[in-house]
């Protein structure tokens, strides 16, 4: 089984329902995969399996018009056991939420 196939699994039914998760993607260390934003934007979340058997995970848009790709947010040393509590933390930012809201699910920012 490769990483990716592994890490969506992962996370869980109600995170992907929850971020409106779609398009699934395996990349050579992991996963990426679209998320639903707010006004039109294209934002996606990558998560990668890195060599100490934690996740680095990322959230990004990507511009409509150019193509070009800019990560808003990137956490690393990311544990499976809080992998879930981050991807809603980084949804909840990428609605415009307040860092203080997001955090209240107690993902580290």
């Amino acid at each position: 089984m490769k990483p990716g196939e592994i890490i969506w699994k992962q996370i869980g039914k109600n995170t992907k329902w929850t971020v409106g998760a779609k398009h699934p993607m395996l990349t050579k260390k992991g996963i990426q995969f679209q998320i639903q934003s707010p006004k039109g934007k294209q934002l996606a979340i990558t998560v990668d399996l890195e060599p100490s058997d934690t996740y680095l995970v990322r959230l990004f848009e990507v511009n409509k018009k150019t193509y070009d790709i800019v990560v808003l947010k990137e956490i690393n040393d990311v544990y499976v056991e809080d992998l879930n509590r981050i991807i809603l933390a980084l949804h909840c930012l990428s609605m415009g939420k307040p860092k203080s809201f997001c955090l209240s699910w107690k993902g580290r920012l």
